[in-house]
């Protein structure tokens, strides 16, 4: 296996450390069960009880993405988390907003 460039080993964990950020963000509010938050899963027919163990799975997930020999696992962790977040978001939205999310994440695992 060769070498690859700095620049491109620097892309991948910034570009890696961005989505965990996200996530982690994303996890707080379901964990701190905000408001805003609690009303928009409501809509998708879940508890409130079930928001926290959301959160807890998607932190988890981040946990395992973020650990370096753990990061493929992370990785198809996440994809499977928001693969099933974008099919409620196709069936309730008509524009597919979630779909970007999925290249980054695994162009930052590439470039590790």
């Amino acid at each position: 296996m060769g070498t690859q460039k700095k620049t491109l080993t620097w892309v991948g964990w910034v570009l890696t450390g961005l989505i965990g950020l996200l996530m982690v963000f994303s996890a707080s509010g379901k964990l701190m069960k905000v408001p805003e938050v609690v009303e928009q899963i409501s809509k998708f027919g879940y508890s409130e009880d079930l928001i926290q163990v959301i959160g807890v799975l998607e932190v988890c997930s981040v946990i395992i993405f973020l650990i370096p020999r753990t990061a493929i696992l992370g990785a198809v962790l996440l994809t499977g988390y928001l693969g099933a977040l974008s099919r409620l978001m196709f069936a309730f939205t008509t524009f597919p907003f979630w779909a970007p999310r999925f290249s980054p994440r695994w162009l930052g695992w590439r470039c590790t």
